[in-house]
């Protein structure tokens, strides 16, 4: 963990997963342009990190590569990378669809047009964010991508989403409320685990599929409002659109 620099050599081809994970202190790496693969975690909570150069021989970047690098403020990609961009030092797939990784300490963010997927932690743990823009061409939140952002207090869902990912608005404290739109068909597990400023949620009737622990420890959460839908996965058979106390959910879902 006392390891603050690192020149990787050329003969390195591949940085393997975990590799540099908790190198708390970390706070410059190289990258040759004979590395193809970053693995999965391979800066995982490097906090110091704050910038990054990645060559155009990447080609596959693993999941949560950059997970809790809280202060990496930019990620510049090598402008002849065909699988990946930079657009203004956040991460995405070279043709703009997926936005894999925000670093921005903006207080507002606007997701560009064109991308359809938010990934996967994409804005996890940023402490400045209270705001987002989704534009109407998002049809899916990964798993964790807003996750932590406490200061996020409005977020419109934009009609196109079809997917709520596991843990995707966790511990967003300052949420205040939310309109899932009616695309919506599944919200996953622990998808708003501890958004305590939220009072009240409007489901609607497309949704099938609420996991495991979707709104523990939302103490402020009193009542759902459910749309027009005879029933979902959770156990609750209305008709109708209906207001219900939280004392008839099921538990599985507090």
């Amino acid at each position: 963990s006392s390891l603050t620099s690192v020149i990787i050599p050329a003969s390195v081809t591949s940085i393997g997963d975990y590799a540099f994970l908790r190198c708390y202190d970390l706070t410059s790496v190289i990258i040759p342009d004979s590395v193809t693969r970053i693995g999965e975690c391979a800066f995982g909570d490097c906090s110091s990190l704050k910038s990054l150069i990645i060559p155009d021989s990447v080609t596959s970047i693993g999941d949560d590569a950059f997970i809790g690098c809280n202060n990496l403020r930019s990620i510049d990609i090598d402008e002849n990378n065909d699988a990946y961009t930079s657009i203004k030092g956040s991460l995405y797939s070279k043709n703009g669809q997926i936005l894999f990784k925000v670093v921005t300490i903006e207080k507002q963010f606007i997701i560009p047009k064109g991308v359809t997927s938010i990934g996967r932690n994409a804005f996890e743990y940023r402490s400045s964010l209270t705001s987002v823009t989704i534009p109407a061409s998002v049809t899916s939140i990964g798993d964790g991508a807003f996750r932590g952002c406490k200061r996020l207090t409005s977020i419109f869902i934009p009609a196109s989403v079809t997917n709520i990912g596991d843990g995707a608005f966790g511990d967003c404290s300052s949420l205040k409320s939310l309109i899932i739109p009616d695309g919506v068909t599944s919200i996953g597990k622990r998808a708003f685990y501890d958004c305590e400023g939220l009072t009240s949620i409007v489901v609607p009737k497309g949704v099938t599929s609420i996991g495991d622990s979707a709104f523990r420890g939302c103490k402020n959460l009193t009542s759902i409002v459910i749309s027009d839908r005879e029933t979902c996965s959770w156990g609750i058979t209305k008709t109708n659109q209906n207001q219900i106390n939280k004392s008839e959910m099921t538990a599985s879902s507090f």
